[in-house]
């Protein structure tokens, strides 16, 4: 089935840590030990998380052409993402971590119905050594955890069955969180008028899309 994931418009495949109540200190020490470390890391080293505002949009859009020119994928614009912190107010939140005042990373994170939802994020390739992502990530767990929300969603794992793929290591970084893997039945096409598409069909044949 899985030849299918290139056809959807959100990816299938998720990886989702359940809270379950449980606090901060639980919550990292269910960490794999290699995701604890890292964390505790990027703290020593001096790296800091911040939840910002739109101020710091332009620095998110720079990391997010780096990691579209370093991952080759699709990307909002700067509006957009201002947009969406209006419109979403305090239920979203963009973080940004920094490093000897540089930005390292950055990531939009969405509450909704109990569940906290990573929804975009950003690196730099520069520093990597320090692992700003793990701290990133646990700050927007805490978030999730603060606010008794059942569900943190890492959002998509594209690919996480072939360790081949250049996508694997997404899926790799995120099991050091510990969570489990949530497959969903994808997208489906429901036709309400049979006669609007039968029309609709022969009217891109007559332009030569079809």
């Amino acid at each position: 089935p899985w030849q299918q994931e290139d056809q959807t418009i959100q990816c299938r495949s998720n990886y989702i840590l359940e809270l379950n109540g449980r606090g901060e200190e639980e919550l990292l020490q269910s960490f794999k030990g290699k995701c604890r470390y890292n964390i505790g890391l990027a703290q020593r080293k001096g790296v800091t998380c911040s939840v910002c505002g739109k101020e710091r949009l332009g620095d998110f859009q720079q990391l997010m052409e780096e990691t579209r020119t370093r991952d080759n994928f699709q990307m909002r614009s700067q509006e957009y993402f201002a947009r969406m912190m209006d419109s979403l107010g305090e239920h979203c939140r963009l973080y940004i971590c920094d490093y000897k005042g540089k930005p390292l990373s950055g990531a939009i994170c969405v509450q909704y119905g109990g569940r906290t939802s990573y929804v975009y994020g950003a690196s730099s390739s520069a520093h990597r050594e320090v692992m700003p992502n793990y701290l990133m990530q646990w700050e927007m767990i805490r978030w999730a955890a603060q606010s008794g929300c059942d569900v943190y969603d890492f959002q998509g794992v594209p690919y996480w069955y072939d360790s081949t793929h250049p996508n694997y290591g997404v899926y790799r970084f995120k099991t050091g969180f510990n969570g489990r893997l949530a497959i969903y039945a994808g997208e489906f096409t429901k036709v309400f008028a049979q006669r609007y598409t039968v029309a609709f069909g022969r009217a891109l044949q007559c332009v030569g899309y079809q």
